[in-house]
């Protein structure tokens, strides 16, 4: 099991970036989740960081990453919805 606390959305000068406040229930979820958010198109180099155990024995850790403006561009789908004569 795997949630986000928090999460917020910025812009900097090599583009938007995400970071998130997370939680998963085991340190094996924490290695599972790290590594679908690497394999993914729409995150480039997630970093996981602040890894420690809440109160309640959680894994919480902080994860920040660039977005891929490519994978995410509305140019990108509607193109690929355009019908060509």
């Amino acid at each position: 099991k795997f949630k986000f606390n928090e999460l917020t959305y910025s812009s900097k000068s090599g583009g938007p970036v995400i970071t998130a406040q997370a939680e998963a229930q085991t340190y094996n979820a924490l290695a599972q989740q790290h590594e679908i958010f690497s394999k993914s198109e729409y995150l480039k180099n997630p970093n996981f960081s602040g890894i420690s155990l809440n109160e309640v024995g959680n894994v919480k850790f902080t994860i920040s990453s660039a977005v891929n403006l490519g994978a995410v561009s509305y140019k990108k789908a509607l193109e690929a919805l355009t019908i060509n004569p």
